[in-house]
């Protein structure tokens, strides 16, 4: 294409195109279909943002913009422009203002002539007449018409009369000769390998071995096919092999490719970074089915064979998808390409928000624990949710250190109950006892569950300590029952009875009875629990 607005143009047509014959292949609700639609929705929306109103002159089997043919497709079966010159139509100028839901319509017309429904009733013209647009416009005649006719037709600058190409598909001689119809028995054999041919199961073997023949053309110096001439269908079977997940099968049109493309450096190149533009790899990625667990071995084989910044690329599409299956697989298939780019991947976390924020950080927690420790209390200071939840988890697989110790105490003044308790379970999990008075000083204002976590945690940490704490707690010197007085004490009493409760000490049996019959209900509920573990404890040895 010789110019910006010409290649834009191309990508409308080859999406629109696409889009009308995907409604032969897939059933409407298929998401193949889906995605050619946002295909051709997206192509539309960059073409009219840049160039404003899309004019086409429309030729037996070309479309052109402003002289330049920016659609060709010799095939008549598949051929737009040939529909649409078949009925008549002789220009189209979609403007730049036409909605999705005229779009919509004008590839619905299209997608009854690709499919040939209603043929009988109304020709394409009829049918783009009854849509009604408002800023479509259609320019027709009387579709064929003999030479001599056409002639009379002073704005068409060329005839009627198709001349098909050569190789293509000719209607049969006329042999002069008429013979009856004969009909025998076929042998059942012969019906069993017909049947298996036509099977849906064996179609996509088939379509890569028609790759494969056309990519041999392509490389045979005889012939006068290039890689542009193959392109499109190249471009079809991706869609289809994604839509069938069938990565293997990606891989090795892979590798048809690079063998028979090798004598064109050039042309490999445009091949196969059509395979991996961000487009084509997030329809790859969502075409992974939701069941799976981790990416596919041949996925992470088939983004090492093809050229491309993925990790950028992969990084993105956590930030535009929504989808938890695949974004976990995402997730996994930007791992391998981390190495050697590791700063990259750290600025790329510190800019990231939400749940990407989270994925990064458990991509780092997998690949650079040491890395995310040391990062670990900037990203505290931050809280947000998801980074916090998430770097809760990935504390619990790191090992000590002074970031992990500091982000830790920053954590339990985290906004969320449920950061909090699972810090302080940390806390208590690595033994870090210098925390023991700040774990401590949390019961003012924890809640039921974050008290109890609490008591539970000051045990672990230092039972002597924590055992002198909690009967200073329970009952002050001299205070008796005045503990209930005081506003919170409730708060010490409910944190104290969890931590005896994991005690051993028999001297404070009394002391959890003494407290059970002058506490409320509910404290009243946690010593008779504390008094029925500790001593089942001690029968078990």
């Amino acid at each position: 294409m010789s110019n910006d607005a010409s290649k834009a143009a191309s990508d409308v047509l080859l999406s629109l195109a696409r889009a009308g014959r995907s409604f032969l292949l897939y059933d409407p609700g298929n998401e193949a279909i889906c995605g050619f639609l946002q295909d051709y929705r997206d192509s539309w929306q960059d073409y009219a943002a840049a160039h404003g109103d899309l004019d086409l002159t429309v030729r037996p089997f070309e479309l052109l913009r402003d002289g330049e043919v920016v659609y060709k497709e010799t095939d008549r079966e598949r051929s737009l422009a040939f529909k649409m010159f078949r009925d008549g139509v002789r220009s189209l100028s979609i403007g730049q203002h036409a909605s999705w839901d005229e779009l919509l319509r004008l590839l619905s017309v299209l997608s009854i002539r690709f499919t040939g429904i209603r043929q009988q009733e109304d020709d394409l013209v009829t049918l783009l007449w009854k849509a009604g647009f408002s800023n479509i416009d259609v320019h027709a005649v009387e579709g064929f018409v003999p030479d001599e006719e056409d002639e009379e037709e002073d704005d068409i600058a060329y005839h009627a009369h198709v001349a098909v190409p050569r190789a293509q598909d000719q209607p049969l001689p006329d042999f002069g000769e008429r013979g009856e119809v004969a009909y025998g028995d076929v042998d059942l054999d012969m019906q069993v390998t017909a049947l298996g041919e036509a099977d849906s199961k064996h179609l996509p073997e088939g379509a890569l071995r028609l790759a494969e023949l056309l990519l041999q053309h392509v490389a045979d110096p005889e012939s006068q096919l290039d890689a542009g001439d193959v392109h499109f269908y190249l471009d079809e079977l991706r869609d289809f092999l994604m839509a069938e997940e069938q990565v293997g099968r990606l891989v090795r049109m892979v590798r048809l490719l690079r063998v028979h493309l090798a004598h064109d450096p050039g042309a490999l190149d445009v091949a196969l970074r059509r395979l991996s533009e961000p487009a084509a790899l997030a329809r790859i990625v969502r075409s992974i089915q939701k069941s799976h667990q981790s990416a596919p071995p041949e996925l992470i084989e088939l983004l090492f064979m093809l050229p491309g910044d993925h990790l950028h690329h992969l990084i993105g599409l956590l930030h535009s998808d929504r989808d938890q299956g695949s974004r976990r697989i995402t997730r996994q298939l930007l791992e391998p390409f981390i190495e050697g780019r590791e700063q990259y991947f750290i600025d790329q976390l510190r800019e990231a928000e939400g749940e990407v924020s989270a994925d990064l950080v458990r991509a780092a927690g997998h690949l650079m624990p040491e890395r995310l420790a040391q990062l670990a209390p900037e990203l505290v200071d931050r809280g947000d949710e998801p980074i916090l939840t998430e770097l809760l988890w990935q504390i619990e697989r790191i090992g000590r250190s002074g970031e992990l110790d500091a982000a830790l105490l920053k954590l339990l003044n985290a906004p969320m109950a449920g950061a909090r308790i699972k810090t302080i379970e940390a806390i208590a999990e690595r033994r870090y006892e210098p925390a023991f008075g700040a774990v401590a000083a949390r019961v003012d204002q924890a809640d039921p569950v974050e008290l109890q976590a609490i008591g539970v945690a000051l045990a672990r940490l230092d039972p002597t300590q924590a055992t002198q704490l909690f009967r200073t707690w329970i009952r002050p010197g001299g205070g008796l029952l005045k503990i209930f007085a005081a506003k919170g004490d409730d708060r010490h009493c409910t944190a104290a009875v969890a931590g005896l409760e994991v005690l051993d000490d028999p001297a404070d049996d009394d002391l959890l009875e003494w407290l059970s019959k002058k506490a409320g209900d509910e404290v009243y509920q946690l010593c008779r629990r504390a008094l029925v573990h500790r001593r089942q404890r001690r029968r078990r040895g």
